[in-house]
């Protein structure tokens, strides 16, 4: 990783391959330009081409019930440091892309929804499916987490008495909901985030192709 004189870093090997991201969201690995061969104006479009601008994304607390941040508790210095080694950056392209991977297959892209990476000490990165949405989703569930609200919550849900509807209209409710509701990056060939409704279906599915009873 080598950051260059205006502020922008590049990925570079050790054998002289240059990471680049093109306008169509494919990013691959070339080597370096030759200035004998090629055009000033060329070199440093190229040069744009291979520069990410890197941003960490701050944690944003969720103050809950009227409280302010403070009164969630301070936080020890090893859940500090903890916290500082688990930051959130995004590597933004010239482009306005973001560079990420596919789950699945591992391949580096740029797309136009963020990807988030986590820098260790030794700064090396590592593409991480948390994001600042789901980061703020379970702070705020971990701050009201108690047992008056278990036992509130349990005998609000598992009376099963808060609808009834037919097969067909619980299934096009549950086509409304996704089952990965902190998803970003999409790459419908791949990983789509599909609905609760394809999940049963999917699900159903597997389990008759396993053998199991039909059910």
């Amino acid at each position: 990783v080598v950051e260059n004189e205006d502020g922008y870093i590049q990925f570079r090997s050790t054998r002289g391959h240059t990471l680049r991201a093109a306008a169509d969201g494919t990013v691959s690995a070339v080597v370096s330009d030759d200035e004998d061969d090629e055009s000033e104006q060329i070199s440093a479009a190229h040069d744009a081409a291979s520069n990410f601008h890197m941003t960490k994304i701050p944690d944003f607390e969720c103050p809950t019930n009227g409280q302010d941040n403070d009164a969630l508790g301070n936080k020890s210095t090893e859940s500090t440091r903890e916290t500082a080694r688990k930051e959130l950056w995004t590597l933004k392209s010239s482009h306005g892309t973001f560079l990420t991977t596919f789950r699945g297959s591992g391949n580096l892209a740029c797309t136009k929804d963020p990807g988030f990476w986590q820098a260790t000490d030794g700064f090396s990165l590592r593409n991480t499916t948390d994001t600042p949405l789901r980061r703020q989703h379970y702070k705020k569930t971990w701050s009201l987490q108690s047992v008056e609200y278990v036992t509130r919550m349990r005998k609000r849900f598992l009376t099963f008495s808060l609808e009834s509807m037919t097969i067909q209209d619980a299934l096009r409710m549950a086509e409304t909901i996704l089952t990965d509701e902190f998803h970003v990056h999409t790459n419908p060939a791949i990983h789509s985030s599909c609905s609760v409704r394809s999940l049963c279906f999917q699900t159903a599915e597997y389990a008759r192709k396993s053998g199991h009873p039909d059910w």
